[in-house]
């Protein structure tokens, strides 16, 4: 063992990565230095580790690295040594960290974030029995591994640069979600969601895998149409970001009301410029699409419950019933009720 650098493993319920203290040397990677993720288009990862864990590290003190994956989402500020590089991230921006690369952090702030180690099915096998073996030795490291260097690595874990071209995505290490930051959450939750239901099941942890699949190409595609800031050279989120929050607050908040300069103030765009991207992006105007998504959502209720059709109206925040019967008449064709009576 070298001088100044004390190894141990941390256990994090299905993952495991090394955490060092280096005082000494600086290790080189080469693999980060053009700055890029590679990943397959067609593969399936195995979800190691999904989570939200606290950070406080300062100093870029300790060093992480495991036989891995990793993407992050911060909500603090601080800065990312990856290999070589020294990256300043913020609230809302992403890492990328390919496998097998070391990072160390100097944070600005204590916070949380969201954090996913994972990989690439196609990779050797002899890895995974690896973390296995040595789980259960880090189950065992005992209460006192903080004084000895060890960094406690979360809680609540849940249960392009060139983009397409081949068989594979290359992807910025460092990407500003700006408004995208919700969609970017409500992804990263659905994988924690799947990789905690999934125990040892070969179907959900491959539903945990294709939800993981999908963050990823997700990302991709918002760095080939332009709506992510790359390598921390500034926050740029794209007006599609703006309307991609716009509809995600549309179709959580169906029952409140909601109204066009809200959803422009809560996006970070002006009502007119939201407006017409908006109707570019789904071919429809807001509030358009708002009655629409209502009108569907009632349908659900009619056709699966057996709630009266006055709860349905206020479910869908159309809290008055002959309105609302006016509107389902107008866009089915039919009532409310005899629409529930044919059986949807």
């Amino acid at each position: 063992m070298k001088q100044g650098v004390l190894w141990e493993w941390v256990g994090i319920v299905h993952g495991i990565f090394w955490v060092s203290m280096n005082t000494a040397n600086t290790e080189k990677n080469e693999s980060v230095a053009s700055m890029g993720f590679d990943w397959p288009l067609h593969t399936w990862p195995k979800v190691m580790v999904a989570g939200r864990f606290f950070h406080d590290d300062t100093g870029f003190t300790y060093q992480y690295l495991g036989p891995y994956q990793s993407l992050h989402l911060y909500g603090y500020r601080g800065r990312i040594q990856m290999g070589e590089r020294v990256l300043s991230f913020g609230p809302g921006d992403i890492t990328l960290t390919p496998r097998g690369v070391a990072t160390r952090y100097d944070l600005a702030e204590a916070g949380f974030h969201y954090c996913i180690h994972f990989l690439d099915e196609g990779a050797d096998a002899s890895d995974d029995k690896h973390e296995k073996r040595k789980r259960n030795t880090a189950s065992h490291a005992g209460k006192d591994g903080r004084k000895n260097g060890r960094r406690n690595a979360g809680e609540n874990v849940g249960g392009v640069g060139g983009v397409g071209g081949g068989r594979g995505v290359r992807l910025p290490v460092l990407l500003s979600l700006g408004a995208g930051r919700e969609a970017a959450v409500s992804r990263i939750v659905e994988v924690m969601q799947a990789h905690g239901a999934a125990g040892e099941d070969p179907l959900r942890c491959a539903a945990a895998g294709a939800a993981m699949q999908g963050l990823l190409l997700w990302l991709a595609t918002r760095v080939s149409d332009g709506d992510v800031g790359e390598n921390g050279e500034g926050n740029v989120s794209g007006w599609r970001a703006g309307v991609e929050h716009a509809a995600s607050i549309i179709e959580h908040e169906l029952h409140e009301t909601i109204g066009v300069p809200d959803l422009a103030q809560r996006v970070g765009l002006s009502q007119n410029y939201l407006s017409r991207r908006f109707r570019e992006q789904f071919g429809v105007s807001i509030p358009r699409y708002l009655l629409l998504r209502r009108m569907e959502q009632a349908k659900l209720l009619l056709g699966q419950t057996n709630l009266p059709i006055g709860r349905i109206a206020g479910r869908v925040g159309m809290p008055d019933p002959g309105h609302f019967n006016k509107q389902f008449r107008h866009l089915v064709g039919m009532s409310p009720t005899a629409w529930r009576e044919q059986g949807g």
